[in-house]
């Protein structure tokens, strides 16, 4: 059972934690080149800066990545996982992924091996999330996306009904 007030209080405790490398290194900063006082507030904030600069950098590489080459990658995985694990044929419309891999896995009519297969997948759609990398997440879900369309065109070709 978890609580909101609770993991207030974590996410604050897990801030500051966060926050004392910072303070540490503008310290040492200070002594370093012989400031005080604000210099150190100012050399928290610079180092603040910089990772926002990196995290930008990376953030804007990866989003090219995947669009030039790695959702076409992911897809084809994901496609040929599906083909080769003799999923279900989706609906003619899912929610989600998630929604798609969660009545797999619920299905009394699907066989036990693929519905185990299916909630494995729902752990490794959420797992970005739960680690706070929320644009990693976000590109796999556009990849899954894309992969059912695809299975489901494969589907309607075999003949193969929605369940």
């Amino acid at each position: 059972m978890q609580f909101e007030s609770q993991n207030k209080r974590n996410w604050i405790l897990n801030a500051f934690i966060g926050f004392v490398p910072d303070v540490v290194i503008a310290l040492v900063l200070a002594h370093f080149f012989k400031f005080e006082g604000w210099g150190v507030l100012f050399a928290v904030v610079a180092l603040n800066v910089v990772y926002l600069l990196v995290w930008s950098r990376n953030s804007i590489w990866q989003w090219i990545y995947f669009n030039w080459r790695g959702k076409k990658m992911m897809v084809e995985h994901l496609y040929d996982y599906l083909k080769s694990n003799d999923y279900p044929c989706p609906n003619d419309f899912e929610s989600s992924p998630m929604s798609y891999l969660s009545s797999v896995a619920d299905s009394e009519e699907v066989p036990l091996q693929t519905r185990l297969l299916a909630a494995k997948e729902l752990g490794a759609l959420d797992y970005p999330a739960s680690m706070f990398k929320m644009q990693e997440g976000m590109r796999m879900t556009m990849a899954y996306e894309e992969a059912i369309r695809r299975y489901k065109t494969y589907c309607e070709i075999r003949g193969k009904q929605s369940f």
